[in-house]
């Protein structure tokens, strides 16, 4: 029985081809949940407080200037009074 090497060939591409679709479509799944988990993430990140502001929202920002001023002012006034020893 002899096979014609042209289907032979034909049939490995389209393993192949078949492969990589169901490949490129576990990707995209993949893609669709990373961006899903991304969202909840930044959403729960704005609601804790953790992003300056919405221009901020992909770098993450604890604190913003007037916050650690405050928190630095606390310190000070919080601090005792030093004691000389006299």
């Amino acid at each position: 029985m002899k096979h014609n090497p042209y289907d032979i060939i034909a049939r490995a591409i389209l393993k192949t081809a078949e492969r990589s679709y169901k490949s490129m479509k576990e990707i995209d799944k993949m893609n669709k949940r990373f961006d899903r988990l991304e969202t909840k993430i930044d959403q729960i990140a704005q609601k804790i407080g953790l992003y300056k502001n919405r221009a901020y929202s992909d770098t993450i920002r604890p604190f913003d200037e007037s916050e650690r001023n405050r928190a630095t002012e606390r310190k000070e006034i919080n601090k005792p009074d030093t004691f000389d020893g006299k």
